[in-house]
């Protein structure tokens, strides 16, 4: 039977599931008898590696083949997912090197611990088999077990770039570069460490934290750099600085400022919040400057130039202590973390509500919008005939209003520049 029978089959016995208590009944008794074909007979601990397996098939942020499943799962033999993948014909099957399911009556029937939790008397062994997933608990395996393939696998000019003098566009085997030295499975951790955290896992992330911290961090922005994601990183960092701060009523800021130390009663999380900050900072500092076009530079411009006196910027450099160096000579020297230019002055910026966007107005008559971890322009909002003096996102994000010296307040699609309204004002 072809995939596409099996689905068809699949669509026509759930289609009235909703509604039809005899049909769920019939659905969680196939779906029984495929998982008992499946793993009955194993041996308790080849069954849990296998039940771990067919776990994280379904809970990871993106579908992945068997061997990323099975080195995700963190499995003494990664090809047993392959088997586990053919044993579980009937409701899984292989596209583009992507494991799928035929129906998602299959994840909602393993994700409900009542329908996936069953016996059959009719076996000499009437034992209850329980293989519900346990979706958050999965989550926070799997948000380990890409800290330790970061930990294993990350590096230093991973991809062997041979000079700073070129820029990445210019390396003549770029593309093979990264195929050969950033496989699927650091691929998948580097971009979904963050998606799979659960909530309640914070006490035994704040280690791992740490340590990635120590300079793994360095190599993750240089590859997600590499993979053309370092939009993400100011964002993934951010997200992570909110695992690690006690839950409970303590609201967060902006995503780009710091939390004072006293709004915070945990001294430990609180560190470790400013620290995550400040990598999400420098993340920035260096995706939306020319360095990011040449990835080396991660380390031989933008690290050097990194003035700042905290114990993350020493520890950082105390790594690399034959880059070049530069000395303060007076002052407090602030650095910018991005820049971004009009050709004429800019008299209002704003954030977006979560922090990835800035929108800008100037005397050149435009409104722009940027990204606020890269410096990338998004998206030019042009229609004013004179200075525009305001600017600010609506609440969700959508939409972009402006008022200008030429006596009308405009209102924009952020995402697509186009005008929505206009509120025209009376002369004099």
């Amino acid at each position: 039977m072809t995939p596409d029978e099996q689905l068809r089959m699949l669509a026509q016995l759930v289609d009235h599931m909703s509604t039809n208590t005899d049909t769920l009944l019939l659905i969680d008794t196939l779906y029984q008898q495929i998982l008992w074909g499946a793993f009955s007979g194993l041996p308790d601990a080849l069954f849990r590696d296998r039940l771990k397996i067919l776990h994280t098939l379904l809970c990871t942020e993106e579908r992945v083949s068997a061997s990323v499943a099975g080195r995700l799962s963190d499995v003494a033999d990664v090809q047993m997912a392959k088997v586990v993948v053919n044993e579980l014909h009937a409701v899984l099957y292989v596209k583009d090197d992507q494991v799928l399911w035929y129906h998602t009556s299959f994840p909602d029937f393993m994700f409900a611990q009542e329908r996936s939790r069953f016996s059959f008397p009719q076996v000499t062994d009437s034992r209850i088999v329980d293989m519900s997933c346990d979706e958050p608990a999965h989550h926070a395996r799997l948000t380990h077990s890409c800290f330790s393939i970061m930990k294993s696998d990350l590096r230093f000019n991973i991809c062997d770039l041979p000079s700073s003098f070129l820029l990445d566009s210019e390396v003549p085997d770029f593309n093979h570069r990264i195929q050969k030295n950033i496989g699927n499975i650091l691929q998948y951790s580097c971009q979904y460490w963050v998606q799979q955290a659960a909530p309640d896992d914070h006490d035994s992330l704040r280690t791992k934290i740490a340590e990635f911290l120590h300079v793994q961090v360095l190599f993750w922005i240089e590859v997600m750099n590499l993979l053309g994601s370092r939009a993400q990183c100011n964002i993934l960092l951010q997200n992570a600085r909110e695992w690690v701060l006690p839950m409970g009523n303590l609201m967060l800021p902006h995503r780009l400022e710091l939390i004072p130390v006293h709004q915070v009663k945990n001294k430990g999380s609180s560190d470790l919040a400013l620290h995550l900050t400040e990598a999400a900072n420098f993340a920035t500092y260096f995706g939306a400057s020319p360095a990011a076009q040449s990835t080396p530079h991660i380390y031989i411009s933008s690290l050097t130039t990194w003035l700042r006196d905290s114990t993350m910027s020493q520890m950082w450099k105390s790594q690399f202590s034959r880059g070049p160096s530069f000395k303060q000579i007076r002052g407090d020297h602030t650095v910018p973390l991005l820049t971004v230019q009009h050709k004429d002055w800019v008299r209002s910026v704003a954030f977006s509500g979560d922090g990835t966007r800035i929108v800008s107005g100037s005397d050149d008559n435009s409104v722009r919008v940027w990204d606020a971890s890269t410096g990338a322009e998004l998206t030019r909002l042009n229609g004013h005939t004179d200075y525009v003096n305001s600017v600010a996102f609506s609440s969700d994000g959508t939409r972009v209003v402006s008022g200008s010296y030429d006596k009308s307040v405009r209102v924009w699609d952020a995402s697509t520049g186009v005008e929505l309204m206009r509120l025209n004002g009376r002369a004099g």
